[in-house]
């Protein structure tokens, strides 16, 4: 049919760069200039591009909309959403009698609304409406108060090195904004979609003490966002945060620890914002299930200190976590295994003095092992300039088993004096006997005896050890006291070493026990004004 009309029109284009092309149906302006024949002609034509642009109106219709072949009922035009009667296909669904109320009914300029999304999107296209986020609530009024609540979800990693902790955390704010308060809705409070938290203002909260911080995206942004009647909007945002934590080590493993969460304002002095804990009680919430590796929650304390800079006073506060260091590890991991280093270097006094390279051999070891187990213990610990509690005890036990080395050194020195006394004795002898005029030294020693008017009693001192007598049986039992007195000496250290050495680690282990666990323990004192878990 349009092949039969476009022959029954001459077209001729007025100029070569305006031509066109004519399709008929189509909602474009075509500029064509024709010759018709004859006028009946064009009626035909006119009529029959007019029948085509219906049809081809018809086939665009979503069909998601088409009634069901078993529905009884018909198409109607659309109207817009404020009731002007001049709705377009394209921008809003077709509606049908019988099934769908239509969306708005009424006329002039407060429409009657049907449905509950037509309901919420005139709601909101009227709440924002006039809105300016640059501007904060109660302009040139009174400050901002927000209320401030968090919910811990998880209480990471303390690490004593970097000193800082993680957790992850609901951060949940509160606070009034007259501008977006509503009457003209059923609901007390309306749910947002959190990409709206960018278009409203939002007090400027960060965390002085934080070192890294970010937010959660899987599977969707973590936020909540809900505006109430009066006005108020309360958000929520889930973070995980690693904050810095100043501790203090002296007593360490057996401290407490007092970590901070600073919450200020950056931008907003204390003129236009103000920040408070929520005081129903609630103000921090942690799971009955929240557990911690190394350390027991105690309590938190809630504090309110604006900080002063050069540019003004902003508001500020925080949540101190007091944090209790559990025993357990270090007991398994350094305590017990230094005291049985310390007790296994007490065997070398049960072991025969003359067991020269069995004695040592263990000595030497202790020795090392209680180095290496105290380079252990303080690698994960930062360095700092003063002494700790694992100090001292890693110190001790390693001068027990120092002090056990020395032992066996003084006792190994006197069983040795016997030979070194014989090699003296025998030198001194040598020059007696070329005084004398002797020709012999074999014999001096092993036979014939020095006649007493020659050696006087300071002589008799270097005589050979378990030689025969001189004169009579008294030198004779004087010569054998002096050789059995070294060796005696060296038995009774290790007698006495296998009592002073125990005894002394036991004194020890009591004033150190009651100095740091008993008398350092302050939990008392941190839980003043807490709110204890």
């Amino acid at each position: 049919m349009v092949i039969g009309i476009v022959w029954l029109c001459h077209v001729r284009p007025v100029a070569r760069s305006r031509r066109h092309n004519v399709i008929c149906g189509r909602r474009e302006r075509m500029y064509i200039h024709t010759k018709m024949r004859n006028p009946i002609l064009l009626l035909i034509c006119f009529a029959a591009c007019y029948a085509n642009a219906y049809r081809y109106s018809s086939d665009k219709a979503p069909t998601s909309h088409r009634p069901s072949s078993n529905f009884q009922g018909r198409w109607r035009q659309p109207t817009s959403l404020m009731g002007d009667g001049a709705g377009d296909v394209d921008d809003f669904y077709r509606q049908y009698e019988g099934d769908v109320e239509p969306t708005v009914t009424g006329s002039g300029n407060k429409p009657v609304l049907k449905t509950e999304e037509a309901k919420a999107t005139y709601f909101l296209d009227n709440l924002f409406n006039g809105y300016d986020q640059r501007i904060r609530p109660h302009h040139k009024k009174r400050p901002v108060n927000v209320t401030v609540s968090i919910y811990v979800n998880s209480f990471g990693s303390i690490a004593e090195t970097t000193m800082d902790y993680r957790l992850n955390i609901f951060l949940r704010c509160r606070w009034n904004d007259p501008r977006l308060a509503f009457v003209d809705y059923e609901e007390e409070a309306i749910a947002l979609h959190p990409s709206m938290l960018e278009e409203i203002w939002r007090p400027d909260i960060f965390f002085a003490n934080e070192k890294h911080a970010n937010f959660h995206k899987v599977t969707t942004e973590n936020k909540l966002l809900r505006v109430y009647k009066n006005g108020d909007i309360y958000s929520s945002i889930r973070l995980t945060l690693t904050l810095a934590c100043a501790m203090h080590l002296q007593n360490f493993p057996m401290d407490i620890q007092t970590c901070k969460m600073q919450l200020e304002s950056f931008g907003y002095d204390m003129r236009d914002l103000a920040f408070q804990w929520k005081n129903d009680g609630v103000a921090v919430q942690m799971p009955e299930s929240l557990t911690l590796p190394q350390f027991k929650i105690l309590g938190y304390k809630l504090q309110s200190s604006p900080k002063v800079y050069q540019t003004g006073s902003f508001t500020c506060i925080e949540v101190i976590f007091i944090l209790k260091r559990e025993m357990g590890y270090y007991l398994i991991q350094t305590y017990v295994p230094s005291t049985l280093i310390v007790i296994l270097s007490w065997v070398s006094f049960w072991i025969n003095m003359d067991a020269a390279p069995a004695r040592t051999a263990l000595g030497i070891t202790t020795v090392l092992t209680m180095t290496t187990q105290s380079s252990g213990a303080r690698a994960s610990l930062p360095k700092v300039s003063y002494v700790k509690a694992i100090d001292v005890w890693m110190a001790v036990c390693l001068l027990f088993v120092f002090a056990a080395l020395l032992e066996f050194a003084v006792v190994n020195f006197l069983s040795r004096q016997q030979k070194q006394l014989l090699k003296i004795n025998r030198s001194w002898l040598a020059k007696q006997t070329q005084f004398l005029g002797r020709t012999s030294v074999t014999n001096q020693v092993n036979a014939s005896p020095v006649p007493e008017t020659m050696v006087d009693e300071d002589d008799l001192r270097y005589r050979v050890i378990g030689q025969p007598p001189l004169q009579s049986t008294e030198t004779t039992s004087k010569k054998k006291n002096m050789s059995d007195s070294y060796k005696g000496k060296a038995q009774a250290i290790d007698a006495i070493s296998r009592i002073i050495f125990p005894s002394v680690f036991i004194i020890f282990n009591l004033f150190y026990w009651i100095r740091y666990k008993i008398q350092n323990n302050a939990e008392e004192e941190f839980l003043d004004g807490a709110i204890r878990l």
